[in-house]
């Protein structure tokens, strides 16, 4: 698959869905997860950091994945942080 790069863009996530792919910072998707929380009537403050526990916590405790499998793919060097990162 070939990417295409925005020269421009998009600020919104209205924006942003266009067919087009680029890479984004965190401050970016921090931006369209405060406007889905808005769309969807959520009174918190979502962001990547957030979403990434989420995503842990989902793996471990919907979809059990093993505690290691986890880690790997969070990236951590140590099972004790992934332990402390999901409140396990």
């Amino acid at each position: 698959m070939q990417l295409k790069l925005l020269t421009n863009t998009p600020t919104t996530l209205a924006e942003s869905m266009t067919g087009f792919y680029c890479l984004n910072s965190n401050a970016r998707y921090n931006g369209y997860l405060k406007e889905l929380a808005v769309i969807a009537g959520i009174n918190r403050n979502l962001n990547t950091h957030l979403a990434r526990h989420a995503l842990a916590d989902m793996m471990l405790n919907i979809f059990e994945f093993s505690l290691e499998e986890v880690s790997k793919m969070l990236g951590h060097k140590s099972i004790r942080t992934t332990q402390r990162y999901t409140h396990q």
